[in-house]
């Protein structure tokens, strides 16, 4: 007779997380901790207090090879056991994530290191060797070495988890990996074009008709041959602060609210103030009243200027996303103070035509002849200032306003010395810039005749990566590091989140500024024009929207066919756009420069909501686009999306992957951060420790090519007879 059970086998079931965590902490266990023999090298290195010499380095450099292998092999039996492909910008975070955690407490204190000098046509490199990173100082007295034990092990499991967006996110902003002690990627193209000689204006008056062609262009053209509670807003206090600020009766201050839900009072600073304290500028009255904003709070080098002002006869006119533009990023100052940052920005895009509105919303009526006659005018400004980041001093300065150009509603220039064209650009005559809005986080870089000549230069674009919000996990009192691996899933999931709603904003913000760059009616006009990326020295920019009535698009009465012309509808309105853009934008004469004739087709990147994606799926293929393209089609629960479908180029899995390739829609850079356990004071004397990280991540715009198509009434489109709603009380 069998023996009767009482208890059950326990069973257990351990999360990727649980699984990973326990196999890396065995390996070392048999192994030993890597970086043992070199750890002070590596906190010297982080801490940028001292070189290595030769011997640091080879210690360093055998550990991390040794680490290297042993992570690697984690990460192949993970992907092995669960069926889970991690992206090489995932694997690469982890092991860089690994590396910082070895130098414990130095990794918070970090500064930039030296830029690599890379090769090709467009050369991707680490910056950032003038100021820190932006990390918590404090951060360094609450590193506990006890109480992080499994900081390696948490780092690298955090980093492997979180340097990826959804699907979507991914697609539109493949995920690049910085190094950990990097504050900026730079990236630098060379450019190869043709152009005549010319002569010389004996008046002194500038010319920008240098009839310069890029050889991309003569392939297309025988003549020749693109969430936030540290983010810091200036706060308007009547009687107190006043002379920082545009003129209320010009621009009125305007009530926000912030991350946290507090209401603010801010408006745009006055070009010319000299401010003393741009920090305390920011203050909230909570943190006022809390008494914590004093002279250890700083700012992140990631500052931007980011909407300018500018008044026409009476009126003011905002011009914003200049963030977006990478001139626009503040950058460390060659000599002096480390801790300053410099602006130089010249500004020859501030575009006016049919669709200008003044800053309050309203309609103009100063310059209501060029939206009646549907003109376009360009204007030029000069920006420059400096910002202390520890100081907070901040000032701006900015040259008159001056117009570039005025085109006619079919894109002829028109003569500004006489007719329409001088009365056009009289309208400007008293134009000038009177304010300015910065991005700002606290803390938590002679010509003889010669003919047709050929031009090699080089354009260098500088992506600083910001210091974002943290994201913190309490440890319960009477509970160890057994339990944070459950923890870490958290902070995983939380940043995961974050990461992919950013993509859906940067999309939709990159869609605003090409779609009011205007169109392009001269190379000339492209190389001044500050629009997205350096793929604007490569493609011209291309945007176009349709308002998609897929209802009455729909021509059968048959309930059974519905469906399929339903996507007949939607893939013709898609294809339309593609091949457009295709041919209009020379992006396939790009690629042929580029990556050589014959290269791997391009893809074409469709965005759309989680309804949408299914009328676009015919048995699970998209239907269809033809031979020239690969498809990638993702969508998002992103409520920004709904009804919304966009649409962009790019290269293939594994090549878009590279900020050395331009001709992606954009990449999402990742500098992997350090996952540590830190104790915080709480009230009535209390601690907490607590699982804490500050993500570090950007999205960043290489192509500005891009589709967009609303669609509407789609219910109505899907079905012929009434839906009866039920309602319950």
């Amino acid at each position: 007779m069998s023996k009767l059970k009482l208890f059950g086998q326990k069973q257990s079931h351990l999360t990727p997380t649980q699984r990973m965590l326990s196999a890396v902490s065995a390996r070392f266990a048999q192994q030993g901790t890597p970086f043992a023999n070199s750890q002070r090298a590596l906190r010297n290195y982080y801490a940028g207090m001292e070189s290595l010499d030769d011997g640091d380095a080879a210690a360093i450099q055998s550990e991390a090879d040794e680490l290297e292998t042993t992570l690697t092999e984690v990460i192949t039996q993970e992907e092995a056991d669960s069926q889970t492909t991690f992206t090489p910008a995932q694997k690469e975070a982890a092991l860089q994530g690994a590396v910082a955690a070895a130098s414990g407490p130095a990794h918070f204190q970090s500064t930039g290191t030296e830029p690599v000098v890379g090769s090709g046509v467009v050369q991707a490199s680490g910056d950032g060797a003038e100021g820190d990173l932006g990390r918590l100082k404090s951060a360094v007295e609450a590193y506990d070495e006890t109480e992080n034990r499994n900081t390696i092990q948490l780092s690298f499991l955090y980093n492997l988890r979180a340097a990826r967006q959804d699907d979507f996110g991914e697609a539109f902003f493949p995920t690049v990996t910085a190094a950990s002690n990097e504050n900026a990627v730079s990236v630098t193209m060379d450019l190869f074009s043709v152009l005549n000689d010319i002569k010389r204006n004996t008046s002194g008056d500038a010319s920008y008709e240098w009839d310069r062609h890029n050889v991309v262009m003569a392939l297309r053209n025988p003549k020749i041959l693109h969430n936030d509670t540290t983010r810091c807003y200036p706060i308007v206090r009547s009687g107190i602060n006043e002379k920082y600020f545009v003129d209320a009766a010009k621009v009125a201050p305007a009530a926000i609210l912030l991350e946290d839900s507090t209401s603010v009072t801010t408006a745009p600073l006055k070009f010319g103030a000299t401010i003393g304290d741009y920090i305390g500028l920011t203050a909230t009255d909570e943190l006022i009243a809390a008494g914590v904003f004093n002279r250890t709070d700083a700012l992140d080098p990631h500052v931007q200027l980011s909407d300018i002002y500018v008044e026409i006869k009476g009126e003011v006119f905002r011009f914003s996303n200049l963030d977006m533009i990478a001139g626009a990023d503040f950058n460390y100052v060659v000599q002096g103070k480390n801790r300053q940052l410099q602006l130089n920005l010249t500004l020859r895009g501030l575009n006016i035509d049919k669709n200008i509105k003044q800053a309050n919303g309203s309609a103009t009526t100063a310059l209501q002849s060029i939206v009646t006659a549907e003109q376009q005018a360009r204007l030029t400004v000069d920006v420059a200032g400096t910002i202390d980041l520890e100081t907070g001093r901040l000032q701006m300065t900015v040259t008159d306003v001056t117009v570039t150009d005025i085109h006619d509603k079919d894109g002829n220039k028109l003569d500004v010395t006489k007719g329409v064209g001088k009365t056009a650009h009289d309208l400007f005559d008293d134009a000038k810039a009177i304010g300015y809005s910065i991005i700002t986080r606290r803390i938590n870089s002679n010509r003889r005749e010669r003919g047709q000549m050929v031009e090699l230069h080089q354009e260098t674009r500088r992506y600083t990566i910001p210091t974002l919000a943290p994201i913190t996990v309490i440890r319960p009192t009477g509970e160890s590091e057994n339990q944070d691996s459950a923890r870490l899933d958290r902070l995983v999931t939380l940043t995961y989140i974050r990461c992919t709603n950013a993509a859906v904003d940067a999309l939709l913000r990159s869609e605003q500024l090409i779609r009011s760059a205007g169109p392009v009616h001269s190379y000339e006009e492209l190389y001044a024009q500050d629009t997205l990326g350096l793929a604007r020295y490569l493609v011209t920019p291309w945007y176009q929207h349709r308002e998609l009535d897929v209802n009455k698009e729909i021509q059968t009465l048959k309930s059974h066919e519905r469906l399929t012309d339903l996507t007949a509808v939607l893939v013709n309105a898609i294809r339309h756009q593609v091949y457009t853009a295709y041919w209009e934008s020379g992006y396939k004469a790009a690629c042929d420069v580029i990556y050589g004739p014959g290269s791997k087709k391009p893809v074409v990147v469709i965005g759309t909501d989680a309804n949408i994606i299914n009328y676009l799926m015919v048995t699970g293929d998209f239907r269809t686009l033809g031979n020239e393209f690969d498809i990638k089609l993702v969508s998002t629960n992103n409520e920004l999306m709904k009804g919304k479908i966009r649409w962009s180029f790019g290269r293939q899995e594994g090549t878009a992957n590279d900020l050395s390739n331009p001709l992606h829609f954009g990449n999402m850079i990742w500098r992997p951060e350090v996952t540590a356990v830190l104790p915080v004071a709480g009230r009535d004397n209390t601690f907490s420790r607590e699982l804490t990280v500050q993500p570090s991540f950007r999205h960043v715009t290489h192509l500005p090519i891009m589709g967009a198509i609303d669609v509407i009434n789609l219910p109505q489109a899907v079905v012929d007879y009434n839906i009866n709603t039920v309602k319950t009380v």
